[in-house]
């Protein structure tokens, strides 16, 4: 147990500007840098294939001319090696990209592939990429290393690979003969000394830049500065290591464009149902994109974000914008499966995925495991850019209904998030799968921009599935605790530290929220990092007008043990959760309830909040206790309300991820897809009708934990009864009294006077109180079932 009594935010910052406070040095040695950057960028400037290559090294062997035989679903395509652009690792398959456009998709891996092609034709210039040097036209050194193919491509090369890339293109024997080319001879004393001198300016400037944000993440962001924590320090930070806060921005998930600019949103209050005032965003003077209600999407740079913080009017905040969080077994686990064998495969049924990447997306489609679709990118960039998440969403979904109509939105940030919704609107979408959780949008259910989204699609007739979250171990919640005084939070007794351990290479961000609004006089809570051996700050967030994300990679080359610590600036006394969201060990102390993020929180009863099992345990019998998945985020929400809703299967397979893809993110989109598959077959139902069901069957039939609507698996495994034709259901508990046939109907009475004549009524396995003696007469031709007892009695 340790205590930060002697480790306050300001002692540590006195400390640090002793050690490390010396800006003439920091500009200095920026000054240096930016120089040896030049020099560099001369010694290594981009080489024209064109220029450099020999003119035979693009010559065809008499073997290269043979063709090669790859599968494909009509049967096998012969192709000549020389006709082949490109290979692409994806799992244990192989992209094939051929001068023509298409695609092959082979079940091999890379170095199979490679083993069957020429190797004086194709250069493996990347783990995952192997080329064909007929068609590379350029190598550039510029934010990395990567080759530009004729047909406008870009291809990464890994850097250990570009002397050999150089040496089979030939390059090597033209640069020696380049006289603007510098020739240090090996071994000699000049050589040695400038690579001595390079190595020490260069590691005395990453030795200071460190140093530097060191300094920053000890202090406190500034009064009345209307901006998250985390920008304002990339914000100082890009004053002396501009290169090197751009590469942060990115490892912290921020949205960077090529030309550097940064996506942030400019939130005016915490009420969606307001306006944000665009005649007021045009007179900041910066790049404006998309608006939402009360957000807007703006393109920074670094330099910029402090300065239109300090132009920014009473009520607006600009925020940091980070990427969002983020199987063909689920038909045989859930029964719909028996749907699409009799033609119930989603027909007539409207789904979009909105999520933040497609990554794969043409190369699933062009193998048959993903859908087509119609693509809108409401973020920079391309669709396919990102991830493979989106991709595998869209796979799981179509595996249920692959009969539907299909939309995928990529999304970035809230606002994209309600344009998103809008669209889907406009398109007339009857089911929405968004495998993404929302942070720090508010305390109570239905706060916040993510519920206002929601709550637009399901008053539109939509079924909105989210994911519960995988929280479960890297939440904590609960109110401050400060006995000795001291302003910092004891998490445990008399503990002010949360320990964990972070992976070498791993990321974690930590977002902390509170339940009253954030205000620097009341409300207000700083969150940091530390690492556990010397009470060093790793990283903070320090901000007066929101809630606190922090973001930082543990790049030390092993495991590491660090600790979160909160801070009261405020004066209030308040109920907060924390979140670790990524990587890294179980926080030490953590909650076991309360996990579920935004939207879960939506109370719109059309939101459905779907919790994770492993699909081995998915035929477990009711009752069975202990098989949610560990990470599956608990209710119940902070208002109090049960979630999640249900539960389905993950770890299915995806062709996106090369085999079995786990997390809420992969259960959610199973339940979306089965729903389709139902509605397709009862398309007279309404959301809501699809809704009763689904959750009454979940009781049914995988009514896990104990009894009812509880907060671990909701009211069980999402799963169908076996397809029956021309059937209806009878449901007392549902409440259709009005006779709407939108809804299953109440009773024996209300299906003989309004389902249609030899239809089968379907038991949803309840007591139905008996009609008055006399009071109805039961005459048309049916046939009840049970769906319990599998029992049938023929009117």
């Amino acid at each position: 147990m340790q205590t930060l009594e002697n480790y306050s935010g300001e002692k540590r910052k006195t400390s640090s500007i002793q050690i490390y406070g010396d800006t003439e040095l920091t500009s200095l040695l920026y000054q240096i840098r930016k120089r040896l950057a030049r020099i560099e960028a001369y010694l290594l400037a981009e080489v024209e294939t064109e220029q450099h290559i020999p003119a035979n090294a693009t010559e065809l062997l008499p073997h290269e001319e043979h063709k090669v035989a790859f599968l494909s679903l009509e049967g096998v395509d012969f192709v000549l090696p020389g006709d082949i652009v490109q290979c692409r690792a994806r799992g244990n398959y192989t992209d094939i990209e051929l001068t023509n456009g298409n695609h092959l998709l082979q079940s091999s891996t890379l170095k199979e592939i490679q083993g069957r092609l020429p190797d004086t034709l194709f250069l493996r210039v990347h783990q995952s990429h192997l080329v064909n040097r007929k068609y590379i036209r350029k190598y550039i050194r510029a934010h990395g290393h990567y080759l530009q193919l004729d047909n406008g491509a870009r291809v990464p090369i890994a850097r250990s690979r570009v002397k050999d890339f150089l040496c089979a293109m030939g390059v090597k024997n033209q640069s020696q003969s380049n006289s603007r080319i510098f020739k240090l001879q090996k071994g000699s004393v000049v050589k040695k000394m400038i690579l001595a001198f390079f190595i020490m300016i260069f590691a005395a400037g990453s030795l200071c830049a460190q140093q530097r944000w060191g300094e920053i993440v000890t202090r406190k962001i500034p009064d009345q500065l209307r901006m998250s924590s985390m920008l304002w320090q990339l914000g100082e930070y890009s004053k002396t290591a501009p290169g090197d806060a751009i590469s942060k921005a990115i490892s912290k998930k921020l949205i960077v464009r090529p030309d550097g600019k940064i996506n942030a949103e400019i939130v005016y209050g915490h009420d969606p149902e307001v306006e944000i005032d665009r005649s007021f965003l045009n007179g900041l003077g910066v790049e404006l994109g998309t608006s939402w209600r009360n957000r807007a999407n703006v393109w920074l740079t670094l330099e910029e974000m402090i300065p239109t913080a300090r132009k920014l009017a009473e009520g607006y905040v600009l925020e940091a914008a980070t990427l969002p969080d983020m199987a063909d077994e689920g038909p045989g686990l859930m029964g719909s499966q028996d749907f699409i064998d009799h033609g119930s495969d989603g027909s007539g049924i409207r789904i979009a995925v909105i999520d933040g990447g497609f990554e794969m997306l043409t190369a699933a489609q062009s193998g048959g495991f993903a859908p087509a679709a119609t693509r809108y990118n409401h973020t920079f960039g391309d669709i396919e850019d990102g991830s493979q998440h989106g991709t595998a969403c869209l796979e799981t979904v179509f595996d249920h209904a692959p009969g539907a109509t299909y939309f995928v939105h990529r999304v970035s940030t809230l606002t994209d998030l309600g344009q998103a919704v809008d669209q889907a609107i406009d398109n007339n979408v009857d089911i929405i799968s968004h495998s993404v959780s929302w942070y720090n949008t508010g305390w109570a259910d239905n706060s916040g921009d993510a519920c206002a989204a929601v709550g637009d699609a399901t008053s539109a007739g939509m079924l909105f599935f989210v994911s519960s979250g995988n929280n479960h171990g890297g939440h904590w919640q609960g109110f401050l605790q400060d006995a000795d005084g001291d302003d910092w939070h004891q998490w445990s007794g008399g503990d002010e530290t949360n320990e964990f351990t972070v992976g070498d290479g791993e990321e974690v961000m930590v977002s902390m929220q509170w339940n009253a609004d954030p205000d620097p006089v009341h409300d207000d809570y700083d969150l940091y990092l530390y690492r556990v051996s010397n009470n060093s700050v790793l990283e903070s967030s320090t901000s007066d007008w929101s809630y606190e994300t922090l973001s930082w990679t543990n790049d030390t080359g092993g495991s590491l043990d660090v600790y979160i610590a909160v801070k009261q600036h405020g004066t209030d006394v308040n109920e907060f959760e924390v979140i670790n969201r990524r990587g890294g060990t179980d926080l030490e102390y953590h909650s076991s309830q309360g996990s579920t993020m935004s939207p879960s929180n939506s109370t719109a009863p059309n939101c459905i909040s779907v919790g994770a099992v492993e699909r081995w345990h998915y035929g477990d019998p009711p009752g069975s206790s202990g098989i949610l998945a560990s990470y599956s985020s608990r209710g119940p929400t902070n208002s109090g309300n049960l979630t999640p809703d249900i539960v389905g299967p993950t770890e299915t397979t995806s062709f996106a991820y090369g085999g079995n893809w786990g997390g809420t993110s992969c259960s959610t989109p199973n339940v979306a897809g089965m729903a389709a598959a139902l509605w397709s077959e009862h398309d007279y139902l309404s959301a809501s009708g699809v809704r009763l069901l689904l959750f009454r069957q979940a009781e049914l039939f995988h009514d896990w934990g104990d009894g009812g609507h509880d907060i671990l698996y909701g009211r069980g495994g999402a799963a169908l009864f076996r397809w029956i034709g021309n059937a209806r259901f009878i449901y007392h508990a549902g409440g259709n009294v009005s006779g709407v046939s939108t809804l299953p109907y109440l009773n024996i009475e209300q299906a003989d006077a309004l389902a249609p004549s030899n239809y089968t009524m379907i038991f949803l396995g309840e007591s139905i109180p008996a009609p008055p003696p006399g009071s109805e007469v039961i005459d048309k031709q049916m046939l009840y079932i049970s769906a319990i007892q599998a029992t049938e009695i023929e009117n």
